[in-house]
């Protein structure tokens, strides 16, 4: 496994602006990087043109590639969001001007990440709120999602869906369904180790299911099948083992890692998750 495929995420550096985690990653000596599509990083509802410039160019003077757009979280819709996870608006909220919202969201993100020469553009499905039952919500999703898939054909750039806890789509057997479903070679799937753990699948399971259509990986560790995203080494996943199954699956494209900051420190989070990422490369 080349060290030059790991990434890790600004996520981790939520508390700080995008420059300063940008510069703090390349330091680290992370060859690519994972940008959050959301406050206070990327929030496309205002990110302009110039500002779409400058990030290309740091992009540049960092050498760094972009291993993912992620657009799965919605925090700067909301004025007084609280510090976790926010998925709606989703592609399946009961709100057909919040869905629609949503979808011009997702193909932002899509022009962003085409603009960068992202490899990837990750989203989540939502969760089925409202009483809308789950089964009317898949309609609603796979609708969305046929529309999204048509910008993303049109522009040329690839996107991919997360399984999350909780969410509508929370496994790796509804998601090859839907990916069958939708029908296009543009859609694929992100596997996020540290959730499928959390939902109870094993890793290399989930990587063998949805071979030839992996776009995107996430790692994390985990403990006690607890949502909290640690820095690797520190819980109980196999990453040797899931790194051997993403090679049996033919999967070549980057690695992401989407961890916690350690003790409200990224830096240190980076600096050690680099350190494992060097650590497993050499085994």
């Amino acid at each position: 496994m080349e060290l030059v495929r790991f990434a890790f995420s600004t996520h981790a550096y939520r508390g700080h602006s995008l420059q300063h985690a940008l510069n703090r990653i390349s330091e680290t000596g992370f060859a690519g990087v994972e940008l959050l599509a959301d406050k206070p990083h990327a929030w496309m509802d205002t990110f302009t043109a110039s500002d779409q410039t400058r990030l290309f160019k740091r992009l540049d003077k960092h050498k760094l590639i972009v291993s993912n757009i992620n657009a799965c979280s919605t925090i700067g819709f909301w004025s007084d969001a609280p510090q976790e996870p926010i998925f709606e608006p989703s592609l399946i909220s009961h709100s057909r001007e919040q869905r629609e919202w949503r979808i011009a969201y997702v193909k932002k993100a899509l022009r962003l990440g085409k603009a960068l020469n992202a490899k990837n553009v990750s989203i989540t499905s939502g969760r089925a709120l409202n009483g809308i039952p789950p089964e009317e919500a898949r309609k609603t999703l796979i609708d969305s999602l046929e529309r999204v898939a048509e910008h993303a054909e049109k522009i040329g750039q690839r996107f991919s869906l997360t399984c999350e806890p909780t969410l509508l789509v929370e496994r790796s057997d509804e998601l090859a369904k839907l990916l069958v479903k939708v029908g296009s070679m543009f859609f694929g799937a992100t596997v996020d180790v540290a959730n499928a753990v959390i939902s109870g699948e094993e890793p290399s399971a989930v990587i063998a299911r949805l071979k030839g259509r992996i776009f995107g990986v996430q790692l994390a560790d985990i403990k006690s099948r607890k949502y909290y995203r640690r820095i690797p080494g520190s819980g109980e996943i196999d990453f040797a083992a899931v790194i051997k199954a993403l090679k049996s699956a033919g999967y070549t494209g980057p690695l992401t890692w989407d961890v916690q900051a350690d003790d409200g420190d990224p830096d240190a989070a980076c600096k050690k998750t680099f350190a494992f990422s060097k650590s497993i490369t050499k085994k």
